[in-house]
């Protein structure tokens, strides 16, 4: 099975901080990450996981923290 793990912080409904998504597949195995800004706009550079990278042929895990 392959899947994909969302780690981050919402904030008033909005993407905050740093995010990290983990890749697991066949034979690969991926972590990158990035930062958005207090508006939920990413901050710098952000890659794909990988080229070619499909979203519908992936199980997503999320885990979010919900501040206020």
């Amino acid at each position: 099975m392959r899947y994909v793990t969302l780690s981050g912080e919402y904030r008033n409904g909005v993407k905050v901080g740093k995010w990290l998504t983990e890749y697991e597949g066949v034979k690969r195995q991926i972590s990158t990450y990035g930062t958005y800004d207090e508006n939920g706009k990413k901050i710098g550079q952000w890659t794909d996981l990988f080229e070619g990278f499909q979203e519908q042929e992936y199980l997503f895990y999320c885990l979010i923290v919900t501040t206020k």
